[in-house]
């Protein structure tokens, strides 16, 4: 049975994939709130297109290592995204290179990590650190040492959801300046 295992499912992208996925025998969802409401509707949705009845879904709860082990188990392919979250949840790099860990433990053919750089916590950060390059740094370490990986980083923008419009705001709460130039000189996003 072919089983795909989708990591932090309630993500933007995540969801509009689910909509389309096909191929699999059993989707397993796999997100830190996994009673959030987006994806509880999406999921429902999806289990209900005619094309879909042969599949079997599921949702898990991944908030500790164990479970999201238990998420990966008997995958073919992991899809794992970046989570949109900001606080109250484990760290985004930690989890992906976790995520990558288990699923070349377990053997999964296809690991697949999907990372915008509109959901990068700027505020999180100290002042010295560069979180793209901290970020790239974890790319290349899934990389390394999981030779079934690949690795997206978009660019996108969301609207008022944008990369550009959370680094102001992160930026304008930290110092009470839009732009600290020094600070962020050596990221590739260069701020206006």
């Amino acid at each position: 049975m072919s089983k795909i295992t989708i990591i932090n499912s309630a993500n933007i992208f995540a969801l509009n994939l689910l909509n389309g996925i096909k191929g699999y025998k059993k989707i397993v969802a796999g997100d830190l709130f996994n009673s959030r409401k987006s994806l509880l509707y999406t999921l429902n949705k999806v289990k209900n297109y005619p094309q879909n009845k042969q599949i079997s879904f599921s949702h898990i709860n991944i908030n500790s290592t164990a479970l999201l082990e238990e998420s990966i188990k008997g995958s073919e392919t992991v899809l794992f995204f970046s989570h949109d979250y900001f606080s109250l949840v484990t760290d985004k790099n930690e989890q992906m290179l976790n995520a990558s860990n288990i699923s070349k433990a377990h053997g999964v053919k296809n690991f697949v990590a999907v990372t915008p750089l509109e959901f990068i916590n700027f505020k999180s950060m100290g002042l010295n650190e560069n979180p793209v390059e901290e970020l790239n740094q974890v790319h290349q370490k899934v990389l390394d040492t999981n030779e079934n990986a690949i690795v997206v980083q978009p660019d996108l923008i969301f609207g008022s959801r944008s990369y550009l419009i959370k680094f102001l705001m992160q930026s304008w709460a930290q110092s009470y300046q839009y732009i600290h130039s020094e600070t962020y000189k050596n990221t590739k996003f260069s701020p206006m």
